[in-house]
């Protein structure tokens, strides 16, 4: 597999609804030349799924991000193979000869999952491990090797059986990419819930994402992300929202926004809440001059959760 990724540069131009700073943008563009991961923190409802998605849009990956979700109980072999235990016992107490054959061989057994696939075969390619902080400790480290390497192990198939299986399936005792194969573009994200390992960060590029609290770049994202909805989805309402009420919605976002961080609510609303808001106040035609009190109309359906919405009661009455 390339020492270094023949990628096309990362320019974030060709993105349809992601706008990225220009300084995030070549630190996307280095982790991609120089074939590395790349860890992406930041608060929930920031960007950080959403890059994976540009970046496969900007890279014309067209069938665009695969994403693996991570949960409290994965392991790092969860990204690379399975490995079907129970199928190859049963097989093995089979009365049929072609079953029991079958499983005398583990490799039998092996499927690749997102992140071995993209490795062994060595198409250009974005995995998003999500929430990688959601694991424990041990996930992480016990990465290492394979993203320093892009190269891991099948430790189910015995060493002196890497031939064979490989005859039979591709699938052997070590699995690496082709000489000439694109080491897959490797996103991790985190929430920041736990602290990432200091040998698992010096093999990444680190990206921290904040909220764009300037108001010039909202009306951007809104004005990008409502233009896509409105192609793709065939939204026909939305080609005829006016720039006077998605500025007026911004403005008066982040007066809520605002309120809601001093008020200290669990889930503070983000860009994907703003476009949804905007989304409403249009179709209810709205206009920009009725937001300008501290009581806009639906500033509800920007949160999620009934206890934070008790929490900002005070200051923000429901219509």
């Amino acid at each position: 597999m390339r020492k270094t990724n023949q990628y096309p540069d990362f320019t974030g131009d060709r993105c349809q609804s992601y706008l990225i700073d220009p300084m995030d943008r070549e630190i996307v563009d280095f982790a991609i030349k120089l074939g590395k991961p790349l860890v992406v923190e930041g608060e929930p409802g920031c960007g950080k799924t959403q890059l994976a998605h540009a970046i496969a849009e900007d890279l014309g990956i067209k069938d665009g991000p695969k994403i693996v979700p991570v949960k409290s109980t994965s392991r790092a072999n969860d990204l690379l193979y399975r490995y079907n235990a129970l199928g190859r016992l049963q097989d093995s107490q089979s009365k049929h000869e072609a079953q029991i054959n079958k499983a005398a061989q583990a490799y039998n057994y092996v499927e690749l999952e997102f992140l071995g696939k993209a490795i062994q075969q060595g198409e250009p390619s974005v995995v998003l491990i999500d929430e990688i902080d959601k694991a424990d400790i041990d996930f992480a480290d016990d990465l290492l090797y394979v993203i320093e390497n892009f190269k891991f192990q099948i430790t189910e198939i015995p060493e002196n059986s890497h031939q064979e299986a490989m005859d039979q399936t591709q699938l052997g005792h070590w699995i690496e990419g082709p000489e000439q194969g694109f080491k897959p573009i490797v996103i991790f994200t985190s929430n920041r819930s736990k602290p990432l390992s200091k040998p698992f960060l010096r093999r990444c590029f680190y990206l921290e994402l904040n909220f764009p609290n300037k108001e010039s770049m909202l009306v951007d994202i809104v004005n990008a992300n409502l233009a896509k909805l409105a192609t793709e989805k065939e939204v026909i309402t939305l080609e005829t929202i006016s720039k006077e009420l998605i500025e007026a919605a911004v403005k008066s976002f982040l007066e809520i926004r605002k309120e809601a961080i001093n008020s200290n609510v669990a889930k503070v609303p983000a860009t994907a809440e703003l476009i949804d808001w905007v989304h409403v106040l249009h179709l209810r035609n709205i206009k920009a001059e009725d937001l300008t009190n501290s009581n806009p109309p639906y500033w509800r359906l920007l949160f999620k959760l009934g206890e934070d919405l008790k929490l900002l009661q005070p200051s923000l009455l429901p219509k």
